[in-house]
């Protein structure tokens, strides 16, 4: 999680969750579907590349405003943080039904700042440990 104490808001990172060969005949499609996910998801799907592998690797991130007055902060984080799943759930469902599989990513990023979760604030120590939840696909 990307925060900054100038901004009222935060940005959720989940990254590296599954790639496909530069060379898949339906890479054209996986695109699509991106893109058709993020007209109506609240988390936004991206892609890079990896030149070296020569794979598209997916992302995701959602951004949501985290200011000290929000009620039930505990609760509001872990129904942000599920947003993000929930995008790449139906990201998978739309791919299903058009007979496309990823292969999912078994190496995952460790976030930056995550050896500094026992000097952060106790707010930002909570950001840190939403992040490290982890749901698999």
């Amino acid at each position: 999680i990307d925060s900054d104490d100038k901004s009222p808001f935060i940005v959720i990172w989940d990254i590296n969750w599954a790639k496909i060969s530069l060379d898949n005949p339906n890479i054209n499609r996986v695109i699509e579907t991106i893109n058709q996910t993020n007209i109506h998801g609240i988390a936004t799907i991206f892609y890079s590349i990896d030149e070296t592998e020569r794979v598209l690797r997916l992302n995701s991130k959602h951004e949501i405003p985290f200011i000290v007055e929000i009620p039930h902060i505990e609760s509001y984080l872990y129904t942000n943080i599920g947003c993000s799943y929930s995008a790449r759930e139906d990201f998978f469902n739309k791919l299903e039904y058009q007979n496309i599989h990823l292969e999912k990513s078994k190496e995952r990023l460790i976030p930056i700042g995550w050896n500094m979760l026992h000097k952060a604030p106790l707010i930002k120590r909570w950001l840190y440990i939403g992040a490290a939840f982890n749901h698999s696909y």
